[in-house]
């Protein structure tokens, strides 16, 4: 029979376990698909790019990646959301991928006294050079209707040029 001591320190360590389990990953991020998906990549062949204005070519956005909210400090939990970001775009067959550091800033309420510190995440587009699309990419692309990217791809500062595969102006 389990002696009382031997009951606590198992109760502890499943408490722990169960803790540990249910704990927030911070390396978390999220793929949303906005254009076509092409054959993958190894992630050494997507270019990581950090300003919409290092992209030299036409290109067209096919995915939006967003990680989870770090603490300001979290530089090895940022620096994994980048990794993963190049993969999923990797995955998705992506030329490159322009990475983000946004902040986002909690306001507090009238009636709290703390004020929340700001936390960061990462923002992500996977883009698809257009000129270097094989004539099987350009099927896929052509089948993909970019009329339904004219919300992501706004004219705001730093936004992705909006601008059709063929190159035309939205």
């Amino acid at each position: 029979m389990l002696d009382m001591r031997t009951l606590n320190i198992a109760f502890t360590l499943c408490a722990a376990l169960l803790a540990g389990g249910c704990a927030h990953t911070p390396t978390h991020v999220d793929w949303i698909s906005v254009g076509p998906t092409f054959a993958p990549k190894k992630v050494e062949q997507v270019e990581v790019l950090s300003d919409y204005r290092d992209i030299k070519r036409q290109a067209g956005a096919i995915g939006e990646m967003k990680g989870n909210n770090l603490e300001k400090n979290d530089i090895a939990a940022l620096q994994e959301q980048m990794r993963i970001a190049r993969r999923l775009a990797a995955e998705h067959g992506a030329d490159a991928v322009v990475i983000k550091r946004k902040e986002l800033v909690v306001e507090s309420g009238p009636f709290e006294s703390d004020a929340q510190p700001p936390e960061y995440f990462i923002h992500a587009r996977a883009i698809k050079y257009a000129d270097k699309l094989t004539p099987e990419e350009l099927e896929i692309a052509n089948r993909w209707r970019p009329e339904n990217l004219d919300d992501l791809n706004s004219t705001k500062k730093n936004a992705m040029p909006a601008m059709g595969w063929d190159g035309s102006n939205r």
